[in-house]
Order: structure tokens, then sequence, then C-alpha cells
């Protein structure tokens, strides 16, 4: 470096006008500082005041010889920052690639077990990118899936039992019809009153072969969720009254008593209904508590309101509901230890729960051995007068 004036400079050094325009001119570049070295120069002139008979300049410079080792230094640099980014990105990628992987083949063997029926299979649901997305949806589709072929599994039960109840209910009506037709036919039965009771027979067991027949109608309306259920605004209580009267005939072919009981509050309720269908609830409930009531059994029928509901309640003093027996009385073809008596299809219960249902009403039963059954049901209240 030189500072100051060129006047006396070392031998061989090149004047600073010689590596720039002029001494007013600051400039930097390649030259020849000292004879066959070139050096980076970098040349700032010096400010003199006017007329002063001097020039100088501030000029920096280094050798090439010596960036040499700073450009080996930058490039070794270089070269080992690439090589570890290149090595971290690398290994950042296998972890993450192997994280996926590895997420993923638990998916599949999820779906390989699931393939082979174990339709509780479900996989573990973590974080929020695409594969958690996935076992989501595979966790949706085990659970929908699992879910149909529980319902098929049912549906299966449902048509087996059916088959069995249907074929052991006909077997009876329809042999005695045959068998009282034929006697007829043969000249076994005798006219007058001897006739009129085989006819009467034979229209009795068509009732019953009807019944039945009206019953898995409406167990295939309600499978195909295709009950027909007319709603018309009641009066509850002037309803319910009318009722009692076709239900005390109904006990009575069984020999039971029924008693009723409505509360007060029942005048001003009204219930939007279909009255045939609760009507054949009722009808069923009553009947059912008849038949295990038995012969000078009672059979208690209580209506009231609770809270914004009608809620009807139906028991008897026979025998009880074993309690293995509770949780399926509502089931179709469910007959339980007691179907000997019920000589029924076990239908009858499961429309009853329906219909209720349909009307926005559930049902239930309590029960004891040895102390009875009871049945009840309740069903929404409409606002409003009831229509006449």
């Amino acid at each position: 470096m030189e500072l100051g004036n060129h006047h006396g400079r070392p031998p061989g050094l090149a004047s600073p006008p010689a590596l720039v325009a002029g001494p007013g001119t600051p400039g930097y570049g390649l030259h020849e500082v000292v004879e066959g070295v070139r050096a980076v120069v970098a040349v700032a002139p010096l400010a003199f005041p006017e007329g002063a008979d001097s020039s100088g300049a501030v000029v920096i410079f280094r050798p090439l010889r010596e960036l040499g080792g700073v450009h080996r230094a930058i490039v070794t640099w270089l070269v080992t920052g690439t090589g570890l980014a290149l090595a971290g990105a690398l290994v950042a990628g296998w972890t993450v690639g192997y994280g996926l992987v590895r997420r993923l083949r638990v998916i599949q063997r999820a779906a390989g077990e699931l393939a082979e029926g174990d339709l509780s299979r479900r996989v573990t649901v973590r974080g929020r990118d695409e594969v958690a997305e996935l076992a989501r949806h595979f966790n949706y589709m085990a659970g929908r899936l699992e879910a149909l072929v529980a319902e098929l599994r049912r549906s299966e039960r449902l048509r087996r039992s059916m088959l069995a109840v249907v074929s052991h209910e006909l077997r009876t009506p329809v042999t005695v019809i045959r068998g009282l037709a034929e006697a007829m036919r043969d000249g076994l039965v005798a006219g007058g009153p001897e006739a009129r009771r085989g006819a009467g027979r034979i229209v009795a067991e068509a009732e019953r072969l009807g019944r039945l027949l009206e019953d898995l109608f409406d167990v295939a309306r309600i499978e195909a969720g295709q009950l027909d259920v007319r709603l018309r605004r009641l009066p509850a209580g002037r309803w319910l009254a009318e009722a009692v009267a076709g239900l005390e005939a109904l006990a009575r072919q069984f020999g039971a008593r029924l008693e009723a009981t409505l509360a007060p509050e029942l005048g001003e309720a009204v219930v939007e209904a279909d009255p045939d269908r609760l009507g054949q609830v009722l009808a069923n409930l009553v009947g059912n508590a008849a038949r295990h009531a038995g012969r000078d059994g009672q059979v208690r029928l209580a209506a009231t309101l609770a809270g914004d509901r009608l809620r009807v309640e139906v028991a008897d003093d026979g025998p009880g509901i074993d309690p293995a027996d509770l949780p399926h009385v509502f089931e179709p073809f469910y007959r339980g230890g007691t179907a000997a008596r019920s000589r029924g299809a076990g239908l009858g219960l499961s429309i009853a729960r329906a219909i209720v249902e349909a009307h926005g009403g559930h049902i239930g039963v309590t029960s004891r051995q040895g102390e009875g059954a009871s049945f009840w049901f309740t069903v929404p209240l409409a606002p409003g007068p009831a229509h006449p």
C-alpha cells in the first residue's frame, strides 16, 4: 500500500496515476503493482488544497497468489456444505418415507385382517396428513361393513325364525281345517249342532290363519320401512274410554277380568295418532296379559299423563317373564319360555313396538317372575283441540 505523493516510491512500484484514469478518479481492478506480481488493487485519490503541488491516493492491493488459498477454502466449504446438506436431506427423506411406509403397512395389514373376517379391526389415526385421512376412511369403512354384516346376519336369523315359526303355526290350523272338511265330505259329521260346531271351528282356524298372514305382512312392511300409519288428532280420554269396552270382551275370552283406570286429566288431552294402529297395540298388550293371567286372573289398564306424553300401562298377575327373555320380548318371532301358552308366532310385540315408535313414542316392559308383567307405552301429546 502507498499513502502520500508518489515522489520517492520504491523501485518497481507503479505510480497511482498509472493505476487509475487520473489522480482524481477512484477505481479498482487487476494490475501489476510490483513488477511481475499481479494483484487486486483498489485506489482512492486524496483531496489536497487548491494550488497545492501535490497529489496522492490510497492504494490497497492483495497479490493474486495469496487469494488462491481463500478460493480453495471457499470451494472446500461449499463442497462440504453441499455434501452435508445432501446427506441431511437423504436422512430426513428416508426417515419420513420409512414412517409413511410403516403406517401404510399397518393399514395394509388391517385391510387383510378385515378381509379374513375380523370386522372389529381398526387402525390408530395419528396426525392430519393424507395417511391419517386414509386411516380415518378405513375405520369408517370397517364400521359400516361391520354394521351391514350384522344386519345381514340379523336378517338371516329372522328369515330362519320366520320359516320355523310359520311352518309350525300353519300346521295346526291347516290340519284342523283339512280334517273337518274331509269328515264333512265323507259324511262323518252329522247335520245340526255338530255340523255347526265343525263349521265354527273351521272359521276360527281360518281367522287364525288370516291374523298370522296379516302379522307377516306387517312385519314385511316394517322391515321395508313402509308401515302404514295414518295420523289424526284424537281426544285421548274419549278414545281410551271407547276402546276399553272392546278390551273387556277380549279379556273375558281368556277368562280374565280387565280393570281400567283413566286419569281425569285425560279429558283435555289430545294425541296425534292412528286410532286403528294404537288400538292394535292395546289389543295385543291386553290379549297377552289376559292369556298369561289365565282364568280368574286380573288385567289392569292405567292411562295417565306423564309430562307432555300419554302413558298407558297394561299389567297382569300371571307368572311373569323369565329375566333371560326380557331383553328379547320385542324381537320378531321370539317366543321365549312361555311360547307354549301363547300359541302365537311371536310377532305381536315387535309390531306393537314399530307402531309406537312410528308415533314418536316408546314402549317397554318390567317383570318379576311369579309377580306378573307390566307393559307400557307412551306417545307425545298434540297441542290444540281435537277434531270432533
